[in-house]
């Protein structure tokens, strides 16, 4: 009942900020555009591979929800990850070229070794580069996976972007 409580009280306060930040759209966000797309990156902790995808739907103005979902490659059994992050991004180059970013938010991690499993509950705080020419934007990212055992993941991929 202990571990039900404690997985309530931190969504609540990762969910209780990204309520917010939906409530508080701008006409400013119609003029942004979605992305989605494939990543694959490392866990350099339990030394597993990951594919995954993710989707940035802008809010405002360099605030996006980003959310993604992982599969691992562990020496046994099943490992998968949901992400429901907040982005922010600033440029660091001229016409918006090359931006960094950083956020964090949910982490819900569910495994399955000899029909045994287990769903956990943490957060992310994560930072990265993002190209910004034309419709795919190559990126590199590392996220840093808060649970009871704390891991690092280095992950590349592509932002595509969509309804342009």
């Amino acid at each position: 009942m202990l571990a039900l409580r404690n997985a309530w009280t931190t969504l609540a306060r990762l969910g209780v900020p990204l309520a917010l930040a939906v409530c508080l759209v701008s006409p400013v966000s119609a003029q942004l555009r979605p992305h989605v797309g494939p990543h694959l990156g490392a866990n350099f902790d339990s030394d597993d591979l990951l594919v995954g995808v993710h989707f940035g739907l802008p809010i405002v103005n360099r605030l996006e929800f980003y959310p993604s979902f992982d599969i691992y490659f562990p020496e046994f059994g099943t490992l998968l990850g949901f992400n429901g992050d907040l982005k922010v991004s600033a440029e660091l180059a001229d016409r918006e070229r090359l931006s960094v970013y950083g956020g964090g938010g949910l982490n819900i991690l569910y495994a399955n070794v000899n029909d045994v499993s287990e769903t956990d509950l943490g957060g992310n705080l994560l930072g990265g580069f993002e190209t910004r020419l034309g419709r795919v934007h190559p990126y590199v990212e590392g996220r840093l996976r808060l649970h009871d055992n704390t891991s690092f993941e280095l992950i590349v991929g592509l932002n595509v972007t969509i309804f342009r």
